[in-house]
């Protein structure tokens, strides 16, 4: 009897060990995989209790969390998402945070001609380029964003292989089922092999990060003490070494500034061989407004600007000819004579030249000559 006394005080005993560890349940983004793996276990050691984390697309995890999946901590790779699980009453408003801008890169694996910059993308030999399914992932969103900004998204779309979260994409293009991938800087910092291009921010809109506190009680209140640590030094720690920073952070250990900037490229412009400073100065306007300020208002200025430079100025018959070297490649007439075109010249890093067109629609397309050293109106 004695015997049986004491083995059932040992089982209440390992029974009431088990149900005293405390756990707290996180809905991530998949891009956090690395860096929340290593957050848990450190905020494991220090308070005893241990995240238990499902990593997936933002959109589909926010649909969960509206649902009324029970977890206790969203983070998400883009605020609005953050800010949906709030609407649905499951996520406590006051808690919500940013914990990362996002950044992107073109990711491509070892025996890969690396880009050099993203419009090389449109280049032949890149077969299959992976981003994440831009209808529920952040960083799709981005990566579809900067393409269309850099004026090859209908030259890249029928390539596009879509990955369901920024994790799937990236695996994508480390087993080689893909050329290229537009991924997370947070996964091309963990990386081996490969290379990173960095994208330029100004192309998509910003990824603002954010995490929130879902659900009440206990749980609740081991997400706060999890998001307080994420905010803390140490926290900030890991996450700026995996890539995830806050406006004026830099990588841990790491480099974070950009490339020195290349010399401006100068357009020698002729009309009917003679060059004047006016149309130059048009030309390159133009290069600096669609390059910086897509949807600023001296962007449209400029583009018409060009319009009346080719079409009004030196009539619909008028004929744009980029010089390269010692030959010559004509325009397609056709992008420039149709009235319901805007033409747009549009400069780029090492003398190349994209002559891109919108119609009314809002179809873009572009004709991309380069090593281009000068370009010529023949009426």
């Amino acid at each position: 009897m004695k015997h049986l006394l004491v083995a059932l005080l040992l089982a209440t005993l390992a029974c009431s060990s088990k149900t005293t560890e405390r756990t707290v349940r996180v809905a991530a983004a998949a891009d956090l995989s690395r860096a929340f793996d290593e957050i848990g276990r450190a905020f494991e050691a220090r308070t005893g209790i241990k995240p238990i984390v499902d990593f997936g697309s933002s959109g589909l995890l926010a649909k969960q969390i509206e649902d009324g999946a029970p977890y206790a901590l969203f983070a998400a790779a883009n605020e609005s998402y953050a800010h949906k699980a709030v609407a649905s009453g499951h996520c406590d408003a006051s808690s919500l945070a940013r914990y990362a801008r996002g950044r992107l890169v073109v990711w491509t694996p070892s025996g890969v001609q690396a880009p050099e910059r993203i419009e090389d993308l449109a280049d032949a030999r890149f077969h299959r380029i992976a981003i994440a399914n831009p209808d529920h992932a952040p960083y799709g969103v981005a990566a579809k964003q900067a393409l269309e900004h850099a004026g090859i998204w209908s030259q890249v779309e029928p390539r596009l292989v879509l990955g369901e979260n920024i994790q799937a994409t990236m695996k994508y293009a480390q087993t080689g089922a893909v050329d290229a991938a537009v991924v997370a800087l947070s996964l091309a910092v963990i990386s081996t092999g490969g290379s990173a291009l960095r994208v330029d921010p100004s192309l998509h809109d910003p990824l603002d990060q954010a995490l929130v506190v879902c659900g009440q009680g206990e749980e609740a209140d081991a997400a706060r003490q999890l998001v307080a640590f994420i905010q803390s030094p140490a926290g900030r720690e890991i996450m700026t070494r995996y890539g995830f920073l806050l406006p004026g952070e830099k990588l841990s250990g790491a480099e974070d500034t950009p490339k020195p900037s290349e010399p401006s490229f100068h357009l020698d412009v002729r009309v009917d061989g003679t060059s004047t400073s006016w149309q130059q100065d048009v030309f390159e306007r133009t290069a600096r407004a669609v390059g910086a300020n897509k949807n600023s208002d001296g962007d449209a200025r400029d583009t018409w600007s060009v319009r009346e430079l080719v079409r009004g100025t030196y009539g619909a018959s008028a004929r744009v000819v980029a010089v390269v070297g010692d030959s010559r490649t004509a325009i397609d007439a056709s992008e420039w004579g149709d009235v319901s075109r805007t033409p747009i010249v549009h400069s780029t890093r090492r003398g190349h030249l994209n002559f891109c067109w919108a119609d009314g629609a809002g179809k873009w397309g572009a004709t991309i000559v380069k090593n281009v050293t000068a370009l010529e109106i023949q009426r």
